[in-house]
């Protein structure tokens, strides 16, 4: 186990709650908030892949715009994986890519907070301009913006920092 220490997580989409289930395994002293806008996604979270509510895990039936909204707490973290599926296929809610969206999850976040969006998207082909859409409106509001894209998948992390100073990794 970890020495790292984040002591409160916002989450936005539950999907099969892997990210909550790491939580507990790796860090059960995190206390993790998660706000999923589909109540049958919690029930199959819960039936089907060992998702478990406890007092370091709660979870709320809600969109994730209105919880963070309606709430007055700080995160050091705040983790967005929501999708919504269409006719064409699985894309981010639009109200969770905007400005004013990002400029809420700010005011969410602790003096070093970090806010970890998982997007659909790659740096080539049309879901290019999804991803260069998320990181320039993120720019807007955040100092430093990083994407680490998946090997396998066509999905990219974007990391949004408070801090202004650059992060460099260790050696």
């Amino acid at each position: 186990r970890s020495r790292f220490v984040c002591p409160r997580v916002g989450s936005i989409g539950l999907g099969g709650g892997s990210t909550q289930r790491y939580f507990q395994y790796y860090y059960p002293d995190v206390n993790v908030d998660t706000a999923e806008i589909d109540p049958v996604v919690i029930q199959v979270a819960k039936k089907y892949f060992g998702v478990k509510e406890s007092p370091t895990l709660r979870l709320h039936v809600s969109d994730g715009r209105v919880f963070l909204r309606r709430s007055e707490k700080k995160y050091d973290a705040i983790i967005l994986d929501a999708y919504v599926s269409g006719r064409y296929g699985s894309f981010i809610p639009y109200h969770l890519a905007t400005k004013e969206f990002f400029e809420l999850a700010n005011s969410h976040l602790t003096a070093d907070g970090v806010l970890a969006y998982n997007v659909m998207g790659t740096f080539v082909a049309w879901r290019a301009d999804i991803l260069g859409a998320v990181y320039k409106t993120l720019k807007s509001v955040f100092p430093q913006v990083y994407l680490f894209p998946a090997i396998d998948s066509m999905n990219v992390v974007v990391i949004a920092t408070k801090n202004p100073q650059l992060a460099t990794l260790p050696a």
